[in-house]
């Protein structure tokens, strides 16, 4: 808790669909211990969160907010997507007495972190052929997250800065072609109209996956996608045929986007699912399904993947786009 007065600050926070995490900036620079993190379920909009942040650092007074929202945004405005909650900026600014305040895709704050990061919060899982990625810094990037949801975002270096372009991705159809991913989609069709690729890939999509490979067995216990991840780390066979069907499926998924967007600066999977399915990734088939492309299968060795290991990256992401907007005022 803060004993003086404090100025000039910014606030930051990441709305996702299970947790909040709000920090407070000084420029581009997140200050040390002023993050903390807030289960959603545990308030009812995302106001009282704000407020519960603010009871414990009182004396600062904040300058501008950025916040990163799980969900479309549109013209400061947004609702997350799996979690009824609204942003309104300008109502925020009204009643909390801050003079601006900025919504962003979560996607797009991830964007914004990448080059920001300290090296070993990302961790390369296949390297390009054409060598690190850092090599290709101004070529195109692709953002992938898996979560409570999934989404992406790509990211174009510019003369003026990055220019970093949101998208719904985890709304496309899931549409693939292997007889397993094929039963897997049919039988989800039986529940789900429309059966969307963050319906597979994220945490309860791992869930309905389990489920689905236990079908049939009285015994099988219902699971949660952490408690399925840890199942596997303990050799459990139905969770590790569970983690190794969603990494073939994000494979497969991610390579169709690598050749929509060509990210040859690499291809980056942040969020709590992509850091535990990480270990796997090499083991479990997502390599073969992500360059499992025709004649093109060479081609996909052009691109790298990388996982974010950074859970605050959000935050730093929010805290970068500030510091842009200051130096571009």
């Amino acid at each position: 808790m803060a004993k003086h007065s404090v100025t000039n600050r910014h606030l930051v926070a990441d709305i996702g669909g299970t947790n909040t995490r709000i920090a407070q900036a000084e420029g581009s620079v997140l200050i040390s211990g002023t993050m903390e993190r807030f289960r959603n379920n545990e308030y009812s909009c995302f106001d009282n969160v704000l407020r519960a942040y603010l009871a414990t650092h009182t004396g600062v007074r904040f300058e501008s907010l950025c916040f990163a929202l799980a969900g479309p945004v549109w013209n400061g405005c947004g609702t997350l997507t799996n979690l009824n909650w609204k942003i309104d900026t300008r109502r925020i600014c009204e009643d909390f007495g801050i003079r601006e305040a900025f919504l962003l895709n979560d996607l797009e704050v991830q964007g914004h972190a990448i080059d920001h990061l300290e090296h070993e919060a990302i961790s390369t899982i296949f390297p390009s052929q054409r060598g690190n990625a850092a090599i290709n810094r101004n070529s195109a990037k692709l953002v992938v997250g898996l979560g409570t949801g999934f989404n992406t975002a790509t990211v174009q270096e510019t003369k003026s800065g990055p220019l970093i372009l949101s998208s719904e991705s985890g709304h496309m159809g899931l549409n693939l072609t292997t007889p397993t991913a094929r039963a897997l989609i049919q039988h989800l069709e039986k529940d789900i109209n429309f059966v969307a690729c963050e319906d597979v890939l994220s945490g309860r999509g791992i869930e309905r996956v389990f489920q689905w490979l236990s079908n049939g067995v009285r015994t099988a216990p219902i699971l949660s996608a952490p408690e399925i991840v840890l199942a596997a780390d303990n050799g459990d066979e139905k969770a590790k045929e569970t983690i190794r069907s969603v990494c073939k499926i994000l494979g497969a998924t991610v390579g169709d986007l690598a050749l929509t967007h060509l990210p040859f600066g690499g291809i980056f999977l942040v969020g709590s699912v992509a850091r535990a399915l990480s270990p796997y990734l090499a083991e479990m088939g997502f390599d073969e399904c992500f360059r499992a492309k025709g004649r093109f299968s060479d081609f996909m060795d052009e691109f790298s993947v990388s996982v974010m290991d950074d859970d605050f990256a959000g935050l730093k992401g929010c805290a970068v786009f500030l510091g842009q907007s200051q130096g571009r005022a």
